[in-house]
């Protein structure tokens, strides 16, 4: 419309324009329509009035372009109102997600810190009396308390079982918790496989010869890995339990072990019975648990493969399985390859006899003699602390060590390579330096007649229990203790001190007990104690500020103290124990063979370092 204006206005100044340059013509008159929307006029004028309906019409095509853009700016106005709305209301939106979201966060947080919580609060109430029960269950078991007829071993065996059972289910649930909540701490170092190896295969063969099982090691060379010692041990019991497991008698677990570019890829293949093609995709699920051919599910948390790949994963690793029913299995997992170091072990280093505890003291020493590492390292762990250890691989080494050492005593092996042990036997009893020595024959293979006949004052089959085999020791050799100075106990539970007190006692050590650490620390200030063995969880003062107190006191510095404790300890705290203790226990039920090598091994450092001071 606009545009009409403009050009009606043009032709009508140009005719305008015609008329002007005729001033001497007769002026006509014209009839005009202007047609405006609604409105019409007919209007009748001489060039005159064209000229002023054509500025008239200018006016009015203007007002119109003003008004045009006007509505256009209100129209742009409206629309850069509402974006400034919307961007605002985003710009809310915004900031309630924001804080929703950090709300959240903080309810997250919390969520963690109570699970933390719950897990040290779990880990303290539930192992503290479970620790109690399998405590006094193997003391029992042990007879330390007197005798028990053969019912009352069966219930002492069934509350052994049923209480290290579960343990076993808090311990993996505990670790299972810790790995997805991201707490589980890793300390990786570079260990040799062989180092560790023989540490799981003393807890493993007892299991594996009560089922006649043969376990076979296959190393293609010292391989080192860069991964968490305890960890690594604990995967690798895993496997090698649970191979026993389903595995029937006189079967044969076999573990192999080889480097694999920059990886060290360990197997443990049983001929076990299998596990069927649809459940290997889920067996390393939670509570998974193997049926057996007949559809019998064995005992178990069904925890144990779930936590292993979360470990393996978690220093670097992979594991895998391959199984044929029926048939047996094979579980393979790889962590990476450590540095080998710059020292190399020297090469045909001469044999030595090991003394592992208590090394110079007056405790009687028993001389170990078994081909197998793994079996003379379960001896020694049986006869620890109550005498002092040495240790022969073959029959020609146990005649120079028994030559050189003159033990109390000796337990011996029938079957090793390289010898015959009763050959061995009779040569110690030919000798006259160790004809006098009590000889206990400790093997797999039951010649009673022949090794009472060669000398043998005992002879006991393998597998062998620890009560039985102190029982035959203290019947040729009583043990000694040396101890002039009681070990102070310090616990706020009636119950652990209890424990502690037989468990110590039965092993010749006189003791103290007090249920605080205030009252610890009036003790210790009047009285001169050998060591301190600690809880660390305890009402007004806890094990840390005892710890504290005793560092402080010039003439406490060097007090051996032992800590133990159901608490789960963050990485400060380790530090803390690490730096102002001798060593630190947990209370998951395995801790009592712990606690007595340690014990011995410190006490007798320190009765050392106290007489080379005197003399």
């Amino acid at each position: 419309m606009i545009l009409a204006a403009l050009f009606c206005s043009a032709v009508l100044g140009y005719m305008a324009g015609i008329r002007q340059s005729r001033p001497d013509a007769a002026v006509p008159v014209k009839t005009y329509v202007l047609d405006l929307g609604l409105i019409h006029l007919n209007l009748t004028v001489g060039a005159m009035g064209v000229l002023v309906i054509s500025l008239l019409t200018l006016l009015f095509a203007s007002a119109l372009l003003l008004a045009a853009v006007a509505s256009r700016r209100r129209r742009h106005a409206d629309v850069l109102r509402r974006d400034i709305t919307a961007q605002k209301r985003i710009e809310d939106n915004l900031a309630t997600s924001n804080q929703e979201l950090e709300l959240r966060n903080r309810e997250v947080e919390r969520a963690t810190k109570l699970k933390s919580s719950f897990l040290a609060s779990m880990s303290h109430e539930l192992r503290t009396p479970l620790n109690a029960i399998v405590g006094f269950s193997d003391l029992l078991a042990e007879q330390t308390a007197g005798p028990l007829n053969d019912k009352q071993k069966r219930f002492v065996n069934h509350i052994k079982q049923g209480s290290a059972h579960l343990l076993q289910l808090i311990n993996d649930i505990l670790d299972l918790s810790k790995i997805e909540a991201g707490q589980l701490e890793l300390r990786c170092e570079d260990f040799q496989v062989k180092d560790a190896l023989p540490e799981v295969l003393s807890t493993i063969r007892p299991l594996a010869m009560a089922k006649n099982i043969q376990i076979e090691q296959k190393m293609e060379m010292d391989q080192y890995v860069y991964a968490d010692r305890v960890r690594f041990k604990q995967v690798l019991y895993n496997l090698l339990s649970n191979a026993v497991k389903f595995t029937p008698k006189a079967g044969r677990i076999d573990i192999d072990c080889r480097e694999d570019g920059n990886s060290v890829r360990i197997s443990v293949t049983d001929t076990g019975v299998g596990i069927r093609a649809e459940d290997q995709a889920v067996i390393f699920e939670e509570f998974r648990q193997v049926e057996g051919p007949a559809g019998t599910t064995q005992e178990g948390t069904g925890l144990g493969l779930a936590i292993t790949k979360r470990l393996v994963a978690q220093q670097g690793g992979r594991i895998s399985l391959e199984s044929e029913f029926g048939k047996g299995s094979r579980f393979t997992f790889t962590l990476p390859a450590g540095s080998r170091g710059s020292e190399t072990p020297p090469l045909n280093e001469p044999s030595r006899p090991l003394i592992v505890v208590g090394e110079g003291c007056g405790k009687p020493l028993i001389l170990v003699v078994d081909d197998e590492t793994t079996a003379r390292e379960l001896l020694a762990s049986y006869l620890c602390p109550e005498y002092r250890i040495a240790m022969a691989q073959s029959g020609e080494e146990a005649v120079k060590q028994a030559r050189h050492l003159r033990p109390d005593a000796i337990t011996l092996d029938v079957l090793m390579s390289g010898g015959n042990g009763f050959e061995t036997l009779a040569a110690l009893k030919k000798a006259p330096e160790t004809a006098n020595i009590p000889i206990i024959i400790v093997s797999i293979v039951d010649q009673k007649q022949v090794g009472f006949a060669l000398g043998a004052v005992d002879y006991l089959i393998k597998p062998i229990r620890k009560p039985v085999l102190l029982e035959t020791i203290r019947k040729y050799v009583l043990p000694q203790s040396d101890d002039d100075e009681a070990i102070l106990l310090v616990d706020d539970d009636p119950r652990a001190l209890e424990l502690l007190e037989e468990t110590l006692r039965s092993a010749g050590y006189e003791v103290e007990s007090v249920r605080s650490g205030t009252r610890a620390l009036e003790v210790l200030s009047s009285k001169l104690v050998s060591a301190v063995l600690l809880d660390l969880l305890m009402p007004g003062m806890d094990g840390f500020e005892v710890i504290r107190h005793i560092r402080q006191e010039a003439t406490l510095r060097e007090l051996p103290i032992f800590v133990m404790t159901a608490k789960n300890l963050t990485g400060d705290e380790l530090l803390v124990l690490t730096r102002e203790t001798q060593a630190l226990f947990h209370k998951n039920g395995s801790w009592q063979q712990q606690l007595m090598v340690e014990v011995g091994r410190i006490l007798q450092v320190r009765k050392l370092a106290k007489s080379a001071g005197q003399s």
